[in-house]
């Protein structure tokens, strides 16, 4: 069986790369190496907190080893205005065909879906 390692990280989601090179140095104090790619990253309910979506794409892009894969989760479009005051939310959920559109500019998209919602709100 192959050994699974996951390693969270808190850093600036357009520049992954630099992020892990600062977190680096407390890694390894605890005996702990963080890798140089990764084989897949998982985002989830982040991107709607960045301001540019294209340069987020470009660092996770960067920060994968070939063939890498990634696993987006984030709000489709809405209106609830005040999530930007009380969540800071940049923008407001994004539209499916948006997000492929940016997507396909960095990586080789093999789907783009709306998840099935239990919500009954618009």
């Amino acid at each position: 069986m192959k050994k699974v390692s996951i390693t969270p990280l808190l850093g600036i989601a357009e520049r992954i790369n630099e992020s892990l090179n600062m977190s680096r140095k407390v890694y390894e104090s605890l005996g702990i190496t963080l890798p140089t790619h990764f084989d897949a990253i998982i985002s989830i309910l982040m991107l709607h907190h960045c301001k540019n979506p294209s340069e987020v794409f470009s660092s996770m892009k960067e920060a994968m080893k070939h063939g890498g894969k990634l696993i987006l989760v984030d709000l489709c479009k809405h209106n609830f205005k005040e999530f930007k005051e009380k969540m800071g939310d940049v923008h407001l959920g994004f539209e499916p065909n948006y997000i492929k559109s940016e997507l396909v500019k960095v990586f080789s998209v093999e789907r783009v879906e709306k998840m099935p919602s239990g919500c009954k709100c618009e």
